[in-house]
């Protein structure tokens, strides 16, 4: 199979492992409220199998604005195509695992498309600082789908871990400017509000704080050459030393890729 054929086989395998399954009645379906993710499944399936889906609408609540419509398809024919991947629903296919950073970026593309969301929020610490969260998060109940996803974003240099939910349920958080950055240079999102999001989360790491002198950004990229640590790990030295930086700018200083140099007012920029 052609590469580019691959890389599409694994969008729509990603897509199903997320937001659709192999019935019991030999069909495939799938299903999302977002519709343009439902039709870029449909157009990849188009372009790989010659099969046309038929896209259902469904409506979730008549009287409820906030609940969004339902589309869905399902298919005998498509599961013709994919039946051989039927028995090895719950793993990621060795083609896969194998395959190159194209292949295994567009696994996870579609299944982040299906299961992933994007979480910027402040969070106060015990200190009374303010740190912004910004993860890239995916919740399933199947941990050795998750073992193999984390294992694919590891192989693309992307810093992610497991943590067990409510229940059944576990999720894999990606963070950081460097894995976030990566991740969006190699995955993304094809939905739309997900990529803005996204592109929010990154973006916000290279808003440097004003109130910061240039002698604290030295003080911290000094650190990082000298021992190597990561942002957890600066932040437990730097408050020894009686220096309170959110976690966050120590992570856009030491994994941005932006100079920082003295504004007029004294601040970093």
């Amino acid at each position: 199979m052609a590469e580019q054929s691959q890389e599409k086989l694994a969008y729509i395998l990603g897509a199903i492992y997320g937001d659709g399954h192999f019935s019991k009645e030999a069909k495939v379906a799938f299903g999302s409220t977002d519709i343009e993710f439902v039709l870029k499944v449909s157009e990849y399936i188009k372009q790989l199998f010659d099969l046309h889906m038929i896209i259902r609408r469904r409506k979730l609540s008549e009287k409820n604005p906030n609940w969004r419509d339902f589309f869905e398809f399902s298919s005998k024919r498509l599961y013709k195509k994919l039946k051989h991947f039927d028995s090895h629903f719950t793993t990621v296919p060795r083609f896969i695992l194998s395959g190159n950073k194209k292949v295994k970026s567009a696994f996870l593309r579609g299944f982040f498309d299906a299961e992933g969301s994007v979480e910027i929020r402040n969070v106060k610490r015990k200190d009374g600082r303010i740190d912004k969260i910004r993860h890239v998060k995916c919740y399933n109940n199947n941990l050795k789908l998750l073992d193999s996803i984390k294992e694919m974003f590891h192989d693309l240099d992307i810093k992610s871990e497991i943590f067990h939910g409510k229940g059944k349920n576990y999720y894999v958080v990606i963070w950081n400017y460097k894995s976030l950055n990566t991740f969006n240079r190699f995955v993304g999102f094809e939905i739309k509000r997900k990529q803005s999001l996204l592109n929010e989360a990154i973006k916000s790491y290279k808003e440097m704080q004003t109130r910061w002198k240039l002698k604290d950004y030295e003080k911290v990229i000094n650190l990082r050459t000298a021992t190597k640590f990561g942002s957890t790990r600066l932040d437990k030295l730097l408050l020894r030393g009686g220096i309170k930086i959110p976690q966050s700018t120590i992570e856009a200083w030491i994994y941005g890729r932006t100079k920082v140099t003295e504004n007029k007012s004294g601040g970093v920029q």
